[in-house]
């Protein structure tokens, strides 16, 4: 078996590390020999070492049909809690703010019933619409989702010096760990952040200190200077495909940061 290492060095201590190896197999149904490349990617900040290997597209996948979709939606929308007929009714409120409920034309923010978190939220960015897929979620949609999640954030904090970790994540359906199909945000502000945030935090000071430079700005400049996973970039943010994912799909937004 041949391994190669291919180490591409970014700015200041940004490195992209990598083996490739490959892996031979007899496909049928004549069973010819078939070799495949594997690439052994490191993350450059945390270490992480994740596996990439294209042909993995080409799996049989069973796809959840239209049909499917739509008999699930049709029997949970009756008694769904986070439709416009019943969220008044059936979801919590805040204990500790003064503003038991948030909400802003179609979109509704509240308590979780069941906590992860000092203050671990539901936002429903529509509410008159139980069968919404993720991809019907607009700009605008967003835009007032996060306005609101800003206002929540703000309120708590005033409480709580000490609730500075904040995270929103977009549930839908059972893979994403929602128990509700209609279509809801996991909002968390904590006094702890989650072993990930932390690992982070940890190695990006790790990283400043080494280099006496931001690993963000740096992980962008070295991004730009490759240029082959940017996606989108303009005044406010860069987004580019992870070097080293931790899952398919990947992409990582970077806020771009002035430097004086």
């Amino acid at each position: 078996m041949r391994t190669k290492k291919i180490i591409e060095q970014g700015v200041h201590g940004v490195k992209y590390v990598k083996y490739i190896i490959e892996s031979c197999i007899k496909k049928p149904p004549n069973f010819d020999d078939w070799c495949q490349v594997i690439e052994y990617r490191r993350d450059p900040l945390t270490g992480k070492w994740s596996r990439i290997n294209p042909y993995r597209m080409l799996r049989e996948k069973i796809y959840v049909d239209e049909n499917f979709l739509q008999e699930l939606f049709t029997k949970s929308e009756r008694n769904c809690p986070f439709c416009i007929e019943n969220i008044q009714s059936k979801t919590p409120k805040f204990k500790y703010l003064e503003i038991d409920r948030y909400f802003k034309n179609s979109i509704f923010l509240f308590p979780n019933m069941y906590p992860f978190a000092l203050i671990h939220s539901v936002l429903i960015p529509d509410v008159k619409n139980h069968y919404k897929m993720y991809y019907e979620v607009t700009k605008d949609d967003l835009i007032e989702s996060i306005n609101l999640c800003l206002k929540l954030f703000k309120d708590v904090y005033s409480r709580f010096k000490d609730a500075k970790f904040i995270s929103i994540n977009m549930n839908f359906l059972f893979p994403s760990g929602a128990s509700i199909p209609h279509i809801h945000f996991q909002i968390i502000q904590d006094i702890k952040p989650t072993w990930f945030t932390q690992l982070l935090i940890q190695k990006s000071k790790r990283y400043f200190k080494k280099f006496n430079s931001n690993f963000w700005n740096d992980l962008i400049e070295s991004e730009l200077m490759f240029g082959s996973r940017i996606v989108f970039r303009d005044d406010l943010i860069t987004w580019f495909t992870s070097y080293s994912p931790i899952a398919n799909g990947e992409l990582i937004g970077v806020l771009n940061i002035d430097k004086s």
